[in-house]
C-alpha cells in the first residue's frame, strides 16, 4: 500500500522455517506468527481505515491461508496501529464466521419440491434447486450451513460465503453476503443487513 507506506511480507515456511507475516510501515517492522500460504495467484488484500470509529486507523488484512482447485481460503485480521507500531490483531476465524452465519441463517428442506425455506434478516426466501439433479432425491440433504468457500471485500468491509446443505460439502446453491462490524475488540456480522443470492443451478424467490 504505497499510499500508506505499508507492506505485508509473507514468510514461506518451506524456505524460512517460520510461518507468519511481517508488516512494515515506514522503517518500522512487526512480526506476527500467523498462518500464511505462499500462493502468488491469490494475493492477500489490504485496506487502511478507521474500522471502529475511534479516530485511529486499523490495517484490514484478508490473508490467504490456503488454496484448492481454482479457489483460495482467506482469514480476516484487523491490526491496530498505536504508538507507532502494529499490535496483535483481532481476527475473525473460520469457526467464528461459521457460528455467526448459523445464528443468522435458518433453513428447512422440502425433498419433494427440491426447495429450501430460508430465513435471514427478518425475511423468508424460497430457494429452488435444479430439478434435473435427480441425485438430490437420495442425497442426505440437511439445513444450509457455511461452506469453506468465502471471501472478504475490504472497502466496504463485507464477507461473501457460499452455503451448502449439511452433508454435501461440494454443493453450494446460495451465497450469503453480509457487512462486517468492528467494536474495537470483536469482529461481528451485521446480520440485520445480510442478503442471499442464488448460485448457478438454483433460483431464489422472496
Amino acid at each position: 500500500m504505497p499510499e500508506a507506506d505499508i507492506t505485508l511480507y509473507g514468510l514461506n515456511k518451506a524456505l524460512t522455517g517460520v510461518n507468519g507475516v511481517i508488516l512494515r510501515r515506514g522503517t518500522h517492522l512487526d512480526f506476527f506468527p500467523l498462518p500464511y500460504y505462499p500462493a502468488a495467484p491469490f494475493p492477500s488484500g489490504l485496506a487502511w481505515t478507521d474500522c471502529d470509529g475511534d479516530g485511529e486507523q486499523e490495517l484490514e488484512v484478508s490473508l490467504c491461508i490456503g488454496t484448492g482447485t481454482g479457489a483460495a481460503a482467506y482469514q480476516l485480521y484487523l491490526f491496530p496501529w498505536r504508538h507507532d507500531r502494529f499490535h496483535t490483531p483481532v481476527e475473525l476465524s473460520e469457526t467464528d464466521l461459521a457460528a455467526q452465519v448459523a445464528e443468522a441463517v435458518h433453513s428447512t428442506y422440502d425433498p419433494e419440491a427440491f426447495t429450501f425455506s430460508v430465513q435471514t434478516a427478518g425475511r423468508t426466501w424460497t430457494l429452488g434447486l435444479d430439478a434435473d439433479a435427480g441425485w438430490l432425491a437420495d442425497a442426505p440433504v440437511g439445513p444450509l450451513t457455511a461452506s469453506w468457500r468465502f471471501s472478504y471485500d475490504l472497502e466496504p468491509l463485507e464477507v461473501s460465503i457460499d452455503l451448502m446443505p449439511e452433508g454435501l460439502p461440494l454443493y453450494t446453491p446460495v451465497c450469503y453476503r453480509v457487512p462486517i462490524l468492528f467494536d474495537g475488540t470483536r469482529i461481528t456480522l451485521d446480520t440485520q443487513h445480510g442478503a442471499l443470492t442464488a448460485n448457478p443451478g438454483a433460483v431464489l424467490r422472496p
